[in-house]
């Protein structure tokens, strides 16, 4: 935590070994991590002249880049950093997550479609492939690509979550059931998971069902008690026990809380004239 006198002592070390390329890359860090971007620019690129396959450096670099808000130019030190030592998997993580953070799904698609060409039991290209086919509505193919990431690591954190969605967005309810409730079942404060096995509750209907619905929603609200998502969740499931003016309280009160989400403020809307039609004996 004493950033100056580590500072100094870098400055010192590069002063006494001005040619080895570690300790001109941790100087080179330390301003990166104190903002200090014109000062780390010419360390890290003298690490990279000394030593033109030090991979990390590279990494540095993007980070340096990245951290100004030029990610153009951060993704063109991975790729050059890519050619050089095309073995390194770390490379392809930071790159992946470029193309998404610049908006170019089909560069991040390619690059992910050459890592698993590569290395076909590549666990987070699987799991990343299925995040992007499911941002694309490929469900089909980002259940695959789920199922296959789990197949590598059963223990890999969200996986289950995320299965569960695409399963929904397919309507294999009976399947993402399952997926959701192992989701909790391995980390039962999972109030995402929590809520979206709520909600296939809500849309099967089935009156036992909505019960076990109504206290996995209010878990989930005790885990994050202003969510409107998680509000509309539990409004829904009142709705569909006939219950309408408890919906219609509820939410409301998620309205009062002014989302952010202009889709979600106007899914609230409709579903308050729809909870009043229903308590005014119109539905």
């Amino acid at each position: 935590g004493e950033g100056d006198e580590a500072l100094n002592a870098f400055q010192n070390a590069v002063a006494l070994l001005p040619e080895d390329p570690y300790i001109r890359r941790q100087l080179g860090l330390a301003y990166l991590r104190r903002g200090m971007f014109d000062e780390a620019q010419p360390e890290l690129e003298a690490v990279l002249s000394n030593e033109p396959t030090y991979v990390d450096a590279y990494r540095d670099m993007a980070a340096l880049f990245r951290a100004q808000n030029m990610l153009a130019v951060a993704i063109g030190w991975l790729e050059q950093a890519i050619g050089i030592v095309p073995d390194y998997d770390p490379l392809y993580v930071d790159l992946v997550e470029l193309h998404l953070l610049t908006d170019r799904p089909d560069e991040a698609m390619e690059l992910l479609g050459t890592v698993l060409d590569r290395w076909p039991e590549t666990t987070w290209a699987h799991y990343r492939l299925g995040h992007l086919q499911h941002q694309l509505k490929a469900y089909e193919l980002a259940e695959v690509s789920f199922k296959r990431s789990l197949e590598l690591n059963p223990n890999l954190k969200h996986a289950q979550a995320f299965l569960g969605n695409v399963l929904y967005e397919q309507e294999k309810f009976d399947e993402a059931i399952v997926a959701y409730r192992e989701a909790i079942n391995r980390d039962p404060k999972d109030h995402r998971s929590i809520n979206n096995l709520a909600w296939v509750y809500a849309v099967l209907g089935d009156q036992d069902q909505l019960d076990e619905g109504i206290r996995l929603s209010r878990r989930s609200l005790r885990l994050d008690p202003e969510s409107a998502t998680y509000l509309d969740t539990l409004a829904e499931l009142y709705f569909r026990k006939s219950q309408f003016t408890k919906a219609v309280e509820i939410i409301r009160y998620a309205i009062s809380l002014g989302p952010e989400d202009p889709g979600l403020r106007e899914h609230l809307a409709n579903q308050l004239r729809k909870f009043m039609a229903a308590d005014q004996g119109k539905v």
